[in-house]
């Protein structure tokens, strides 16, 4: 306790209502002085953050040794804007997510780039298989050998089509039933992979891949 106005299971409550509960700061002191506790915003703010700077040594571990022994690594972003209070100026903040099947990094940043997802990578995850959209950030600048791109945002491309003739129609129609046939068979596949299983992957692949249609 020494230096610290609460004690360590108020402050554990404090993050726990925070980041498990999704309470607002406002409901965190609402909750808190109806109890009688005398405490303010920049209070609450001090204890989230402190906490938040105990859990980094885990994050470093977790990152480095989950994306060491990964296979691959997946990333997606997600942009919001936010009014400071304060101020009332309004900032661009991006979460990103980093992982795969068996692990998940969380990092809000207030850019969105490809030196910031090569900081967010690192040397080891530049070095992974890397799935991702097709959007600036994943271009030329960022460092990885292999990409991939992820076959929901393929099939994004062919659902934006608005073909007006039927038989257009059709032959569209077709290759986004093939796409998502191809989509869930791999799927299926991660689960209980065989010979046979990828032999009838690979082949689809090709079959999809080189067919030639002209809308």
């Amino acid at each position: 306790m020494k230096g610290l106005s609460f004690d360590g299971s108020t402050q554990s409550l404090a993050s726990f209502l925070k980041f498990a509960c999704r309470f607002t700061h406002p409901l965190l002191y609402n909750f808190f002085t109806g109890f009688g506790m005398r405490i303010s915003y920049g209070e609450i703010t001090e204890i989230l953050q402190r906490n938040s700077r105990k859990l980094y040594p885990a994050y470093t571990h977790l990152r480095t040794v989950g994306i060491k022994q990964s296979s691959y690594i997946q990333s997606d972003a997600t942009g919001t804007k936010r009014k400071q209070l304060a101020t009332s100026n309004i900032t661009n903040q991006h979460l990103h997510i980093v992982g795969n099947r068996f692990l998940s990094l969380f990092k809000i940043t207030m850019k969105y780039n490809s030196n910031v997802l090569n900081e967010l990578l690192g040397k080891q995850g530049r070095k992974k298989l890397y799935v991702s959209d097709d959007g600036s950030p994943n271009g030329r600048k960022l460092k990885v050998k292999r990409k991939q791109l992820c076959w929901i945002h393929e099939d994004r491309h062919y659902l934006k089509l608005s073909p007006r003739l039927k038989i257009h129609r059709g032959k569209l129609q077709t290759v986004i039933t093939q796409l998502l046939e191809f989509y869930h068979l791999a799927k299926a596949y991660r689960k209980n992979p065989t010979p046979d299983g990828k032999k009838r992957l690979r082949s689809m692949f090709d079959s999809i891949t080189r067919q030639k249609n002209r809308l």
